[in-house]
């Protein structure tokens, strides 16, 4: 096994306790990798234990992303959510750019943080169709310079 790998099984691990918890904080995740990876008794630089724990909260963002992603999300067959395969189970909540951020459950979100969510997630549609389709005019642009 890779270390990578390794270490997002610890990670797994680690989601899969606090599952039950209202809401997630990737740096709680990142901390929980870390002590568990970490030696006790040594000294590490503090520029290198920094490093690791930004690493590691990068690590814990993209797996609560793919771990919440409902491209990736799968839904019991039992279940009578008409929403199901579509909707997360999590979602993040308003934060600052300087705020990490904290995934909550969505039976638990107020419609105040629902509708920050799908706000968010109209724009980053946006902004990927508004992506295709300057890419769209290149290739355009791009073949009429060769047809000419």
């Amino acid at each position: 096994m890779t270390a990578r790998a390794e270490i997002l099984t610890i990670m797994e691990d680690i989601i899969r306790h606090m599952d039950s918890e209202v809401t997630i904080r990737p740096d709680s995740i990142a901390l929980g990798v870390y002590s568990q990876i970490s030696y006790k008794d040594e000294q590490i630089d503090p520029l290198l234990e920094y490093a690791s724990l930004e690493h590691l909260k990068q690590l814990a963002r993209s797996a609560l992303a793919g771990k919440f992603n409902p491209a990736t999300d799968t839904s019991s067959p039992a279940t009578e959510d008409m929403f199901d395969g579509v909707l997360q189970k999590r979602y993040p909540v308003k934060h600052t750019p300087k705020e990490q951020p904290v995934y909550k459950l969505r039976s638990s979100m107020t419609p105040e943080e629902l509708r920050w969510n799908a706000e968010q997630l109209e724009k980053s549609g946006q902004a990927r169709l508004k992506h295709a389709r300057a890419l769209l005019a290149e290739a355009e642009r791009l073949e009429r310079s060769v047809s000419a």
